[in-house]
């Protein structure tokens, strides 16, 4: 269980907030690349990239998006690779090749392409490009840049090969390879006049002239991408972390991509088909979804479903900045919705339509910054903070080093799994079940019996904001108005459904009209998860139970707390490690 209570009208507050319906609207419309089941695969990505990378595209942009991805890379490399005080590259050994664009040798070169005095007076852009060694590029190009200034004299030519990595890490040492198939001194006559383009072979291209610019694209965070430089490029980095293995390839993620290319040509006017499958890529880029582990051109026939993670490749600032606004507002019961999720894996907490929402927001913070997110009251007492909100959106994703918790019980022969139904939450309920009819066979001794246990399981965790345990002749004072119970309080029929394992959640935890409730009160009362005592009563037993609770119920709360008799059978549990 959460240690942060919430107020159920907070969460009505929340769902009803102006912010929160944009969103979900936001996420909720399906993207031509998610009705095909292709938003998180490399392959359509790259193609997307490549036509807008593409001066002689028909998207009507010109030069402008691949002068801006040039110009987006300088600044990451300044924003990200070099210390802010010393100006210095972080990291040792990169970029050392003399004709690879980023090395220090070239800087008044780099110069000119951040600030723009140069013009691309023709190109040669293809995804899947066949290099020397055999290897395939995923992105690869050749400018030819007229430069403003008369002391470079012959024209430049820039050879630019983008390895793109949705998901998948990279194997194989591929960008090394990559490097070694156009570092060798041969490459205008090997390598750029297999392009088939006209204009390469009728230029005087030499080996003096020819630049390379080596990137690694992926989807990490930039906060990710700052914390693992210090790290370097170590063996056990590798081949899971933000970098490639070259050191000759700088890395850009996407939300730079998206902030510093793809968004400002919304601003630009073009035609109107390509204005609107900007918008659409950006909304693809914002919605999680699933991304296994591996590529259909990765030779994996068979992807473990056990890799499936939900992804955010980049947010907007729209999203941003109603995320953020949203934060501001809701921190508590958003924090705790997370945490029950993503921490202690209930999924009965949500309703299966609405994981993937909560999902995209759990991923959006993690790419949000630190300092967008920070609150005036940042440091007051146990109220979630930006600090809380980042750890525990990292679980977000089941990345190799930041798996999402799983846990596994056994209980009577029966497996709990964490985010899988029946939850945990449900076995909490079982073995209170099971706990109160061993102990006593009289119904009122075990209604007296539950209520002491309510009191133990709410001095064990005393921020709970609503009973444990509720029985039917309380619940009916709930729907009458009538009922109070000083300090945690149950304060209506909605919250009661919302918050407990009863004849009110048919489906999975779907909140239903509360005027239904009323109607069918009487008839439904018979239900699989309430606890049924020898007089006839029903207690009903809250949802929001974690693996801690479980351990907790089982190794203390029971056999020490209660001082009632009762049989071995809730000693039967298992844990089972993942």
């Amino acid at each position: 269980m959460s240690d942060i209570s919430w107020d159920y009208k907070d969460y009505l507050d929340l769902i009803k907030d102006s912010s929160y319906t944009q969103l979900y609207e936001y996420y909720s419309n399906e993207t031509t690349m998610g009705i095909l089941g292709v938003d998180r695969q490399e392959n359509p990505h790259s193609s997307f990239i490549r036509w807008l990378l593409d001066i002689n595209g028909k998207h009507g942009y010109g030069s402008v998006p691949m002068r801006k991805f040039l110009e987006t890379v300088c600044l990451f490399k300044e924003k990200v690779y070099h210390d802010r005080d010393s100006k210095e590259v972080k990291i040792d050994g990169l970029w050392k090749n003399p004709y690879n664009l980023l090395n220090s040798a070239n800087k008044q070169l780099l110069d000119e392409i951040k600030y723009g005095r140069y013009e691309i007076s023709k190109q040669s852009i293809a995804t899947e490009q066949v290099l020397n060694n055999q290897r395939r590029a995923d992105i690869f190009s050749v400018l030819k840049l007229n430069m403003q200034r008369e002391e470079f004299g012959d024209p430049v030519y820039l050879v630019v090969l983008i390895e793109n990595k949705v998901h998948s890490s990279e194997h194989d040492k591929q960008t090394e390879k990559y490097f070694n198939g156009l570092g060798e001194s041969n490459v205008p006559e090997k390598v750029m006049k297999r392009i088939g383009d006209d204009w390469v072979d009728e230029e005087r291209i030499t080996e003096q002239t020819v630049y390379k610019l080596f990137v690694y694209l992926n989807a990490f965070s930039t906060s990710e991408i700052k914390k693992a430089i210090p790290k370097g490029l170590n063996e056990t980095e590798k081949t899971s972390g933000p970098f490639a293995m070259s050191k000759e390839f700088i890395t850009l993620n996407y939300q730079y991509l998206l902030d510093g290319v793809i968004e400002p040509l919304q601003d630009i006017h073009a035609n109107g088909s390509s204005h609107q499958r900007i918008s659409e890529y950006i909304r693809c880029l914002g919605q999680a979804r699933i991304s296994s582990i591996g590529e259909p051109n990765d030779n994996k026939k068979n992807v473990d479903v056990k890799s499936d993670e939900y992804i955010i490749m980049a947010v907007s600032r729209i999203e941003k900045q109603l995320a953020v606004d949203l934060w501001k507002k809701y921190r508590k019961v958003m924090y705790t919705i997370l945490e029950s999720y993503l921490f202690y894996n209930e999924d009965s907490i949500l309703n299966e339509n609405d994981r993937d929402f909560w999902l995209s927001i759990a991923n959006l913070y993690r790419l949000i910054d630190d300092k967008e997110l920070k609150l005036d009251d940042e440091d007051s007492g146990n109220e979630p903070n930006t600090k809380k909100l980042k750890e525990l959106v990292q679980k977000a994703n089941s990345t190799a080093n930041n798996p999402r918790q799983k846990h596994k019980f056994t209980y009577k022969n029966q497996l709990y799994v964490s985010y899988k139904w029946p939850s945990i939450g449900y076995l909490f309920r079982n073995i209170i079940n099971d706990y109160v009819n061993s102990a006593a066979n009289d119904g009122n001794r075990q209604r007296d019996i539950l209520i002491r246990l309510r009191e133990k399981l709410q001095s064990w965790n005393s921020s709970w904001n609503n009973e444990t345990i509720l029985f039917d002749d309380e619940v009916e004072k709930i729907q009458n108005g009538s009922y109070e119970s000083g300090k945690n309080k149950t304060a209506s029929i909605a919250e009661f459904a919302n918050s407990f394992f009863s004849y009110l959640r048919p489906n999975r935890g779907k909140l239903l009209d509360p005027l239904i409730f009323d109607k069918n009160y009487e008839e439904n009362l018979n239900d699989k998860y309430e606890i049924k005592l020898k007089n006839g009563q029903k207690a009903y037993i809250s949802r929001f139970w974690g693996a801690d609770a479980v351990n907790a119920l089982v190794e203390d709360v029971l056999p020490n707390k209660m001082g009632d008799a009762c049989d071995n059978t809730f000693k039967n549990l298992v844990k089972e490690e993942d």
